[in-house]
């Protein structure tokens, strides 16, 4: 390109503007004025450049993609290469160059492999859509009778349901929470008529079954009723106390137990330890009576006087 010759000092030089536009062209856009390459077979080879400029892709989309050693070999899924004559900077130096019928066939591959299923759209749930559809989850929940308080939440969560949405239908339907009588027991979401059970694999009770023997009845001994089989910490228990007294720090330190299953026997309704034994009267407490912890009323410690 050869600027006109100025006529005098005063005059500037003046150019063609396809040669800027050219220019532009050819460092701006990194690529080729002589448009892509073709090698003997007519097959069109695309420099990385060119790639990134037809398909929009990551510049280092094309050598991320490329084969080992230019040649596809059996089930692999690459671009093949080779290197060609640069002609921006002449015959000398060499570029990488890739096939373009590969080049379409993996952006086919990925466009097929990334393309989401069309799910139908739903319309935006609203408040009362979510307390509505809270509500007629607890409903059936606790439907076939009261469940611990750990298997609700859990059970809400699932069902994308947040705390306090449950707690504000539960009131709506008048839940109680029963059952807790010790602190490691869990407690029971109740529907209205609904008791929790006796025992962990109890079933629920409602007001209108029949009622239970009174408590003076239940002491009475019963030709249907089980005998009372200790657990292994009740037998230890037992024999410790045997014409004994000891205090529950003292027990603790003699069968090596934390003070939770000394009492309720680590188990969830709080048996086969302590409390149940004070509870059937096999062991009871010297408080009051000149005895310091506990003993066995059939095996009494030795009196001091």
């Amino acid at each position: 390109m050869t600027p006109a010759k100025p006529r005098n000092c005063s005059e500037v030089r003046v150019y063609s503007l396809s040669d800027l536009e050219a220019i532009a062209l050819r460092y701006k856009g990194g690529v080729s004025l002589w448009g892509p390459y073709r090698d003997a077979e007519e097959r069109v080879w695309l420099r990385s450049a060119e790639i990134v400029e037809r398909y929009e892709v990551h510049p280092t989309w094309a050598w991320d993609r490329r084969s080992k050693n230019g040649s596809l070999t059996q089930c692999e899924n690459a671009l093949r290469w080779k290197r060609i004559p640069n002609p921006d900077k002449g015959s000398a130096s060499k570029v990488y160059a890739f096939l373009q019928e590969d080049v379409e066939r993996l952006l086919q591959q990925e466009k097929t492999k990334n393309a989401a299923p069309e799910k139908p759209a739903l319309p935006p749930e609203t408040f009362e859509d979510r307390e509505r559809r809270a509500l007629k989850f607890l409903r059936e929940f606790l439907a076939d009778g009261p469940r611990c308080s750990p298997e609700v939440r859990q059970a809400a969560r699932r069902e994308r349901i947040g705390r306090n949405r449950l707690h504000r239908v539960a009131n709506k339907l008048r839940v109680s929470l029963k059952g807790r009588r010790f602190r490691h027991l869990p407690l029971w979401w109740c529907l209205p008529g609904q008791q929790p059970p006796s025992h962990p694999g109890g079933d629920a009770r409602s007001e209108t079954a029949e009622p239970s023997a009174s408590l003076d009845d239940s002491r009475q001994p019963s030709g249907l009723e089980t005998a009372f089989n200790p657990s292994p910490l009740q037998k230890a228990i037992l024999k410790v106390l045997d014409g004994r007294a000891k205090t529950a720090d003292d027990l603790q330190f003699s069968l090596r137990v934390d003070r939770r299953r000394l009492y309720y026997g680590g188990t969830p309704d709080g048996k086969g330890g302590l409390s149940e034994l004070c509870d059937r009267g096999s062991v009871q407490s010297g408080k009051g009576k000149g005895i310091r912890g506990y003993y066995r009323p059939d095996r009494p410690p030795p009196s001091r006087f």
